[in-house]
């Protein structure tokens, strides 16, 4: 069992069941079986993968289109499945199914900010992917995944308490960790424990539960071979920072770059690379949620502030991405119904429609 839903009383335990209602059903029949399917034999192959993502023409025709962005695409176009998948790597390709299932999921129950909500934690698992790469990229998939979920709870909160929720927002002035310190004076809990206790209802790996239901702990500033302890330092770095909006303390600043040195071996030049890895890595994808949350930001302008924090000049963190094209800022911003599975279907390209 994770440490941090060890450490619950009862009544604790039984609020936040009542906080998850519905979404933590419908995960255990949906999402619990992506679990089962992609992580659950470690055996698993690229023609399982792929077979299995098949019987879901919507996100196949997803992947396939990520599999054919600038980063990926390797002049031909990928026009079958296991050829995306190949050409995606098996690890990525299971965690972005994943979390495209997930996104469809919440957005069916979707707190009024749903979209922007979702495309910072979208880029804060960009984030933690592209330090993962760094230090161990065979666990570059499970960063992604714990990087996107860290502030899953947080949606859920905000839907089961949203006056209450608005005001702790707007204390917590962007900060994630002071979000987290509010939560827990006005809840006697916080988005960690509800984001790790749903995880374990959709029977995530236990690795997840426990970056997700660590993230605002301090983890080691070493390095270390241990996997554990490398996906905590991936999850607590992109979690502390700000995306999208806010700011952080001068303070938590520095043990920001202090943890991304000692850790990581990143100096000042390479964060700035690290941060336009994630931006290509979030235009590459971003569009893929397209069906549940139009984006409307670009990658670059979320990680201002990150930039900021991290002394990075906004410059050089494009920079070494600057060949790659960001997509244009969505002008329409109006609330955007999720469209169904059926609506989704309705709009697969050719080559993927008459194989179903």
């Amino acid at each position: 069992m994770s440490r941090l839903l060890s450490t619950e009383d009862v009544a604790t335990s039984d609020t936040i069941e009542t906080i998850l209602g519905p979404i933590a059903l419908l995960g255990r029949s949906r999402i619990s079986a992506y679990v089962r399917a992609l992580y659950g034999m470690p055996q698993t192959g690229v023609d399982q993968t792929a077979a299995f993502l098949s019987r879901d023409p919507a996100l196949a025709t997803r992947i396939i289109a990520v599999a054919n962005t600038v980063q990926h695409g390797a002049g031909i176009a990928a026009t079958r499945l296991d050829a995306a998948v190949v050409r995606l790597g098996h690890d990525r390709t299971k965690s972005l199914a994943l979390i495209y299932e997930i996104g469809r999921v919440l957005s069916e129950h979707a707190a009024p900010d749903f979209t922007a909500t979702w495309h910072r934690a979208v880029l804060r698992g960009c984030m933690a992917r592209a330090l993962a790469m760094n230090v161990s990229p065979r666990q570059a998939g499970a960063a992604f995944l714990a990087g996107t979920l860290l502030d899953i709870g947080t949606l859920l909160l905000a839907a089961a308490e949203p006056e209450a929720y608005e005001e702790i927002e707007r204390r917590a002035d962007g900060s994630p960790t002071r979000l987290a310190v509010l939560e827990w004076q006005s809840f006697n809990f916080n988005h960690l424990h509800v984001g790790a206790r749903l995880l374990k209802h959709w029977c995530f790996p236990e690795e997840i539960i426990e970056a997700v239901g660590r993230h605002h702990t301090t983890p080691p500033a070493q390095a270390t071979s241990d996997p554990g302890v490398r996906l905590w330092q991936c999850a607590y770095i992109a979690g502390a920072l700000p995306i999208g909006e806010g700011r952080i303390a001068p303070g938590d600043a520095l043990s920001l770059i202090r943890l991304l040195t000692t850790a990581f071996n990143l100096q000042s030049s390479a964060v700035a690379t690290l941060l336009s890895q994630s931006a290509a890595e979030y235009r590459d994808i971003a569009e893929a949620f397209r069906p549940m949350a139009p984006p409307t930001r670009s990658a670059e302008e979320m990680l201002l502030p990150t930039a900021l924090a991290l002394g990075v000049s906004p410059e050089a963190a494009n920079e070494s991405s600057s060949a790659i094209p960001a997509p244009s800022r969505v002008q329409n911003e109006t609330p955007h119904r999720p469209m169904t599975r059926a609506e989704e279907s309705d709009r697969l390209p050719a080559f993927v429609a008459a194989t179903h």
